[in-house]
């Protein structure tokens, strides 16, 4: 099991929106938990140019329809507070998807770490990924692009 530890700036929009007439089916979507306010514009702009679709949650309880209806390429949790609500939402996503590529936009806590160790453990998450504000912006490029490259949908190339 793999747990990769990046981080992303501080953030501060809603949503951003899929560009040209990409049919429905060949959306790629991200879902959202957590305040839409609380991803960086860095994010957003990123998630627009790549044509990826961000879906906002209203809360975990919409969390297992979506995965089943959208088929995410991931899943982005911003500000998720209490190791409890993030071990539940890591448990729904591991329940719908092991390899569903999750990145949790926070600090570094260790009731957070201990979440994300739990997932892997018990529910055999393989790919969860830490941004914590300090960090680069550019880490969630890579990880945007490993999630494709995961879920095989590979709509972007790698820069040599």
């Amino acid at each position: 099991m793999t747990h990769r530890t990046h981080s992303t700036s501080h953030v501060s929009t809603t949503r951003a929106h899929l560009t040209g007439d990409t049919a429905e089916s060949e959306q790629q979507h991200i879902l959202l938990l957590g305040n839409p306010r609380d991803l960086s514009p860095f994010l957003v702009a990123v998630c627009q140019a790549l044509e990826f679709v961000l879906v906002p949650l209203r809360g975990a309880h919409e969390l297992p329809m979506r995965l089943h209806q959208l088929q995410p390429v991931a899943v982005i949790g911003a500000d998720l507070r209490g190791e409890a609500a993030c071990c539940g939402i890591l448990r729904t996503i591991a329940a719908h998807d092991q390899d569903l590529p999750v990145l949790l936009m926070t600090d570094e806590v260790p009731e957070i770490q201990g979440a994300i160790d739990v997932a892997q453990q018990l529910w055999g998450l393989t790919t969860v990924s830490l941004f914590s504000p300090e960090q680069d912006p550019q880490d969630v490029v890579g990880f945007l692009f490993e999630a494709t490259r995961w879920r095989d949908t590979g709509r972007l190339l790698p820069v040599a």
